[in-house]
């Protein structure tokens, strides 16, 4: 996922802390230099996981940043 307007660590810290609480996610780490953002999930299934990721954006930007799902 590519990230916007994160630049630094707390930012990092409050996308991973919330991050991991969504239902579906195993791990997300941010890399806020690289504006990137990596998911793990528990889940198999596609279609779950498009929602899963769907939910981290919306995340993403309720926090105060934004996000684009890379295809």
């Amino acid at each position: 996922m590519k990230l916007h307007g994160a630049h630094c660590s707390s930012c990092a810290f409050a996308i991973e802390k919330f991050g991991r609480r969504l239902e579906g996610v195993t791990d997300i780490q941010v890399d806020s230099i690289n504006s990137q953002v990596k998911v793990d999930f528990d889940i198999e299934e596609e279609e779950r996981q498009n929602s899963t990721l769907k939910n981290i954006v919306g995340l993403i930007r309720r926090i105060g940043y934004d996000a684009d799902i890379r295809g």
